[in-house]
C-alpha cells in the first residue's frame, strides 16, 4: 500500500493520458481515411529515388527535365466495369488540330468526315457481309499456277554454304464446356459484364508539348511506287479432293475451338480484357480497355464470323482510351494490341468502304493522339510506361536510361499505318526518329556489331561525361574556396555563399578525406569514343567524394527535379554494366519489325533491309546453334550472350531454347525472300523445325516456355552422346565418383577395426545400412532423412563432423526431390571437402577416440554401432544422372526445363505458318495439327482455354489465364495454316508482332 502511494500520481497521469489518446484516436479516424482516400503521393507509390547532383546547366532554352520511373505502378484501385446499359452514349472523340504541309491541309485527315462510299478493287471486304461462313472476301483472287511445293531440302543440302561458324563449347561440362447457356445479350447483363466504357476518374486532356517539332522538321511519311520485291509465297497448284478434304476438317476443328474461346470471352468477361477460363471471371491487366475484344477483331473477320465482329464492332465504340483505372499505360502492348487491332480490323473489313466500320479508325486515331505524349522528350525517345495524369505532366521527362529493347523498337508498324491512313506524317516522324537513333547505334558499333543489348539507355545523357564534368567544376570551386579562406581559419565563413550557391558546404576535415573513397562514378560506363577510367581530378577530397555520391546516385531519367543540370548529348547505348544479346524475349520483334517495316513501306526506305541483314549476319556469326539430339535431326536455336563489353573474352552463352525465340524462323524465312539470300531460307527451316522438336520431346506434347539443351561444337556434323549429355546433367561427376571411392575406402577400414576389436561378423550389415562393398544400387541412393539422422548422431569429435558435413552436402545433391532443379544450381554448389589422406591407424584411432569419449568401449565385448559412425553411401554420377532424369522427366538432350509452363503463346504456329506458305511443304499442316492436338488436350475448359503450369507433366494443372494473343494470335496461325494460301496472302499483307495484318502498298 506504501508503494502505491508513492506511485499514484504519475499512476493517474498515465490514466489521464491514455484515455486523452484513446478519444483522438477516434475523433482522427475519419480524418486518417479522408487523408487516404485523397490519392496523397504519400501513399500506395513508389517512393522517388534519391536526387541527382545539383549540376548547373548552359542550356536554358528547355524546361526542367523530370524523372520518369518506367514501373508498372506499386498498387491501384480498380473501380468496377458498368454493365451495359448503364453507359450507352458513346464518347466524344477529341479535335485532333492537323498538321498542314506544303501550307495546305487538303491531305488532312479528318476522323469525324463522312466516308466517301465506294469500292476500291484494293479494299479487302466485299460489301457481302452478310455470308457469315464465308471468308473468300479476304482473298484477292489470283489465275492458279501450277508447281510442286518446294520440299525442305535434306539435312545436308546446304551444310557447306550456310555461313554459321562453329561452337567453341567447353564439352566436359555445361553452359552457364458447353456452349448451352449462351443464348443473348441477356446473359451478358446477368453476369455483370458489358463493354468496357469507363466513364469515372480523370480523363486525358491534351497537354502543351515541352519539345515540339517545328512542321518543316517533320519527317514526311515515304511515298512514291512501291519498288520490285520478290514474291514470299510458293506458287501453289490445285489441290486433290482427299487433300482439300483433310484440310478442311482441320480447318473446322480450328475454328470451334476458337469460337468456344469467343463465347466463353462473351458471356464471362466481355468489355474486360482478359477471361479466366477455369473460374470464369475477368481480369484487367491492360487498362480495362476490353484488350481480347478488340485483339479479337481481325480473327472473327477472318474466320467468317461476321455476327460476331459486327456485335464486337458495337462495343469498340464506347471504350473510352480517355480515361483507365490504371496508373500508367504500357505503352508496347497498348500499341500492338489496341492500335494494331483497330487498325488491322479497319484493313481487313474493308473500312475504306463500309460506313460503320469507320469508327475503327477513329478509335485508333483518339488513342494514338493518347500515346503521342509519351515522345514528348528531349530526344524524342518514347516513355514505355505513360503516366498521363495532369500532375505528371507538369514537367517535361526523358526516356528511361534501362529501356526494354523489344518495347522500344517495336512500335514502327502502327504508327506507320495510321500515317498511311490517316496522310498525318506526325505519325511516322515519331518512330522513324527511333529508327535513325537505332541505325546510327548499329553503325556505331555495339558489342556484337549488328544487334542490341536487351537494355537500352534511351535518356539521351551521357552520364558518365556528366559526372566527370561535374567533378571538374566542383574541384575547381574547392579551389576556389580554399583561395579565398584565410589560412588560420579552420572553417569557411558562413558569409561566403560561392560554395552554398553549388550545393555544397566545405571544412577543412571534409577535405582531408583520403583517396582511398574515390570511386567510378559509373561502373564501366564510358562516354562515346571515351574510356572507362576514373574521372580526372582525384584528388580524394570531401568535394570529390561528393562528386562520386552525386553519379552513384544519378536519376536514370536524366536530371533531378530540384535542378537543371546539364545533359551531353548522346545517342542510344547499353542500359547496364552487363549486356545481354539474345533473340528472345524483351528484344524479339525489334528485329522482326526491321523486314516487316521493308514491306509496309514498299520497299521505298532501304535503311530497313541494311538494318536486317546487319541483324542476321550478327545472328549467324555469334548466337544460331545446333542442338544434340538423339536422332541427330538437323536443328538450330538460337541462344543468349552475355557480355561485359568485350565478347572474345568473356562471352558467356546460355544455349536456350525459348518460345519466344521461335518467331525467328518466320523471321528468317520471310526475309530471306524478300531479300533473296536463299540460305537464310534454309536456316529458316531448321529454326522452325528445332521448335517443333520442342514441342514433340515433352510428355505433353507442348513446348515450355525456357529450357536449355547441349550445343554442338560443329554444326555440320553432330551425333548424340550420351555421355557429354550426363556430363551435363551432372557436372560434378568427378567429385562424387571420388566420394564414392572414399565412402568405399572408409567402409573397409571400419570392418578393420570391428576384426581388431573381436566383432567380425562379415555376413551382417550395420543396422539401417548394407555397406555396398563394390557394387551399387542403380538409380536412387540409400541415404534417406531418417538414416542420415542416426547416424549423425553417432558423430563426434573433428572427425564426426566432417563426415556429416559430408552426410549434408550428399543430402543437398542427391535426394533433391524439387522439380525445378537445374545445371546452375549444380554449379553454383560448393564443392564439397576432398576426401581426407589418413592411414588406418590414423583412422581407426580416431573412430576409438569418438567412442571411447561417449563411454562406448567400457566393455570389449560391446559392439560398436557402425550404424552411427557409417555415413549414408553417396550416389554415384550414374546413379545420380539416372535419378535427376526419371525425377525431372528430361527428354533426351535437355539438361534443364526451367520455365515449364505454356500460356497459349504463337511463337512456334507462327513460323510454322511462315514455312507452310514459303515452301509449299504439306508436311508443315502436319507438324502443326500435331501441335494444336497437343494443345488442345490440355488447354481446353468449358469456357475456354487456359494456360498450363508445367508442360512436363502428361496432365498439367491450369493457371486460369487465357491471353488475348489466343485468339488474336496462336488460333489465328492455325487457322490460316489451314485455309486456303490466298487468305491473308503474304504478298499483300504483313502482319504485326500481335498477328494483325496490315495491307500492303501496291
Amino acid at each position: 500500500m506504501r508503494g502505491f502511494r508513492r506511485y499514484r500520481a504519475f499512476v493517474l497521469f498515465a490514466a489521464i493520458t491514455l484515455f486523452v489518446l484513446y478519444r483522438f484516436s477516434f475523433s482522427s479516424e475519419d480524418a486518417w481515411e479522408s487523408f487516404s482516400n485523397t490519392g496523397s503521393p504519400a501513399l500506395n507509390k513508389i517512393p522517388p529515388k534519391a536526387p541527382g547532383p545539383n549540376y548547373g546547366t548552359s542550356d536554358h532554352s528547355h524546361p526542367t527535365v523530370d524523372k520518369t520511373d518506367d514501373r508498372p505502378a506499386a498498387k491501384e484501385q480498380i473501380p468496377p466495369k458498368p454493365k451495359l446499359e448503364d453507359d450507352p452514349r458513346k464518347p466524344a472523340i477529341p479535335d485532333l488540330p492537323g498538321v498542314a504541309h506544303d501550307g495546305s491541309d487538303a491531305d488532312t485527315y479528318n476522323p469525324h468526315s463522312a466516308v466517301t462510299p465506294g469500292k476500291s478493287s484494293s479494299d479487302l471486304a466485299s460489301s457481302d457481309a452478310g455470308d457469315d461462313d464465308d471468308h473468300t472476301s479476304l482473298i484477292k483472287q489470283k489465275p492458279a499456277s501450277g508447281g510442286k511445293p518446294d520440299k525442305a531440302k535434306g539435312n545436308t543440302a546446304h551444310d557447306d554454304t550456310l555461313n554459321i561458324p562453329d561452337r567453341i563449347i567447353d564439352q566436359t561440362r555445361p553452359g552457364s464446356g458447353s456452349d448451352s447457356d449462351y443464348d443473348s445479350a441477356g446473359d451478358l447483363l446477368s453476369a455483370g459484364v458489358g463493354p468496357a466504357s469507363t466513364s469515372s476518374g480523370t480523363h486525358w486532356q491534351k497537354p502543351t508539348e515541352h519539345f515540339p517539332i517545328p512542321t518543316e522538321s517533320i519527317i514526311p511519311l515515304p511515298t512514291g511506287k512501291p519498288v520490285d520485291i520478290p514474291t514470299i509465297q510458293h506458287a501453289f497448284g490445285k489441290e486433290t479432293a482427299e487433300a482439300q478434304k483433310l484440310r478442311e476438317t482441320r480447318l473446322a476443328k480450328v475454328k470451334a475451338e476458337a469460337v468456344r474461346a469467343w463465347k466463353g470471352y462473351r458471356k464471362y468477361a466481355f468489355g474486360h480484357d482478359e477471361l479466366s477460363p477455369v473460374t470464369k471471371r475477368f481480369r484487367d491487366p491492360f487498362c480495362g480497355w476490353a484488350a481480347t475484344l478488340v485483339d479479337s477483331l481481325d480473327t472473327l473477320w477472318i474466320m467468317g464470323l461476321k455476327e460476331e465482329f459486327e456485335e464486337a464492332l458495337e462495343a469498340v465504340a464506347k471504350i473510352d482510351f480517355t480515361v483507365t483505372p490504371k496508373t500508367e499505360t504500357p505503352v508496347f502492348e497498348t500499341t500492338i494490341r489496341y492500335l494494331g487491332g483497330l487498325l488491322a480490323a479497319y484493313d481487313v473489313s474493308g473500312g475504306k468502304t463500309v460506313s460503320s466500320h469507320k469508327i475503327l479508325l477513329d478509335k485508333a486515331v483518339e488513342l494514338a493522339e493518347i500515346l503521342m505524349g509519351v515522345f514528348d522528350t528531349p530526344n524524342r525517345m518514347p516513355i514505355l510506361f505513360y503516366n498521363w495524369r495532369p500532375a505528371a505532366m507538369e514537367k517535361a521527362k526523358r526516356a528511361s536510361s534501362s529501356s526494354n529493347l523489344a518495347e522500344l523498337g517495336s512500335l514502327s508498324m502502327e504508327f506507320t499505318r495510321l500515317a498511311q491512313l490517316t496522310k498525318e506524317d506526325k505519325y511516322y516522324d515519331a518512330i522513324d526518329r527511333i529508327t535513325n537513333a537505332f541505325e546510327e547505334w548499329q553503325n556505331r558499333g555495339t558489342s556484337l556489331p549488328g544487334i542490341f543489348p536487351d537494355r537500352v539507355d534511351a535518356a539521351g545523357c551521357n552520364r558518365t561525361a556528366e559526372a566527370e564534368r561535374a567533378t571538374e567544376r566542383q574541384n575547381e570551386a574547392a579551389a576556389r574556396a580554399q583561395q579565398s579562406t584565410p589560412k588560420s581559419s579552420t572553417y569557411l565563413d558562413k558569409s561566403d555563399d560561392r560554395a552554398h550557391a553549388k550545393g555544397f558546404s566545405v571544412d577543412e576535415d571534409e577535405l582531408a578525406v583520403s583517396n582511398h573513397n574515390h570511386q567510378d562514378p559509373v561502373p564501366g560506363k564510358s562516354p562515346v569514343g571515351g574510356s572507362r577510367n576514373n574521372a580526372e581530378g582525384s584528388s580524394g577530397s570531401g568535394l570529390q567524394r561528393r562528386s562520386n555520391y552525386a553519379a552513384e546516385h544519378w536519376d536514370p531519367t536524366g536530371l533531378s527535379s530540384t535542378s537543371e543540370p546539364e545533359c551531353i548529348p548522346q545517342g542510344l547505348a547499353p542500359g547496364g554494366y552487363s549486356e545481354a544479346y539474345g533473340m528472345g524475349g524483351g528484344q524479339d520483334s525489334t528485329y522482326e519489325y526491321f523486314p516487316k517495316q521493308y514491306l509496309l513501306l514498299g520497299g521505298l526506305e532501304p535503311k530497313y533491309k541494311a538494318m536486317h541483314q546487319k541483324v542476321a549476319a550478327a545472328v549467324k556469326k555469334w548466337l544460331l546453334y545446333r542442338p544434340m539430339v538423339p536422332d541427330n535431326r538437323d536443328l538450330l536455336f538460337s541462344a543468349k550472350l552475355t557480355t561485359r563489353g568485350n565478347p572474345l573474352e568473356d562471352a558467356n552463352t546460355e544455349y536456350e531454347v525459348t518460345h519466344l525465340t521461335c518467331f525467328l524462323g518466320g523471321m528468317f524465312g520471310m526475309a530471306g525472300k524478300i531479300f533473296d539470300e536463299p540460305d537464310d531460307v534454309e536456316i529458316g527451316k531448321r529454326l522452325a523445325d528445332g521448335c517443333v522438336w520442342a514441342y514433340e520431346s515433352m510428355p505433353s506434347g507442348i513446348m515450355p516456355e525456357g529450357a536449355y539443351v547441349v550445343p554442338c561444337a560443329n554444326v555440320k556434323k553432330c551425333e548424340f552422346n550420351e555421355t557429354l549429355w550426363w556430363e551435363h546433367l551432372d557436372p560434378l561427376a568427378a567429385m562424387r565418383d571420388a566420394q564414392l571411392a572414399d565412402y568405399y575406402k572408409r567402409v573397409e577400414e571400419l570392418k578393420a577395426l570391428r576384426l581388431k576389436q573381436g566383432h567380425a561378423e562379415e555376413d551382417e550389415e550395420p543396422t539401417g545400412h548394407k555397406l555396398h562393398v563394390g557394387h551399387s544400387s542403380s538409380a536412387s541412393s540409400h541415404s534417406d532423412d531418417d538414416d542420415d539422422d542416426e547416424s549423425e548422431e553417432g558423430l563426434s569429435g573433428s572427425a564426426s563432423l566432417d563426415m556429416t558435413q559430408r552426410v549434408h552436402a550428399n543430402k543437398l545433391e542427391a535426394n533433391s526431390d524439387s522439380a525445378d532443379s537445374d545445371d546452375s544450381n549444380l554449379v553454383k554448389r560448393s564443392p564439397m571437402p576432398p576426401p581426407e589422406s589418413r592411414t588406418n591407424a590414423e583412422w581407426a584411432s580416431s573412430v576409438s577416440a569418438n567412442h571411447a569419449a561417449k563411454g562406448m568401449l567400457a566393455d570389449d565385448d560391446e559392439e560398436i554401432p557402425l550404424d552411427m559412425t557409417l555415413p549414408a553411401r553417396p550416389q554415384s554420377h550414374k546413379e545420380f544422372v539416372q535419378s535427376r532424369i526419371q525425377r525431372e522427366k528430361l527428354p533426351p538432350g535437355f539438361t534443364d526445363v526451367r520455365f515449364a509452363s505454356y500460356i497459349l503463346r504463337p511463337e512456334a504456329i507462327e513460323s510454322v505458318w511462315y514455312m507452310y506458305r514459303i515452301t509449299g511443304d504439306t508436311t508443315w499442316q502436319d507438324k502443326g495439327w500435331k501441335m494444336f492436338e497437343a494443345i488442345i488436350r490440355h488447354t481446353q475448359t468449358e469456357a475456354g482455354h487456359s494456360a498450363i503450369h508445367d508442360v512436363m507433366r502428361s496432365n498439367p494443372d491450369k493457371k486460369d489465364e487465357m491471353e488475348s494473343f489466343w485468339l488474336a494470335e496462336t488460333l489465328k496461325y492455325f487457322f490460316l495454316l489451314y485455309s486456303t494460301p490466298d487468305v491473308i496472302s503474304l504478298d499483300e499483307w504483313v502482319l504485326n508482332t500481335e498477328a494483325h495484318p496490315f495491307r500492303r502498298p501496291s
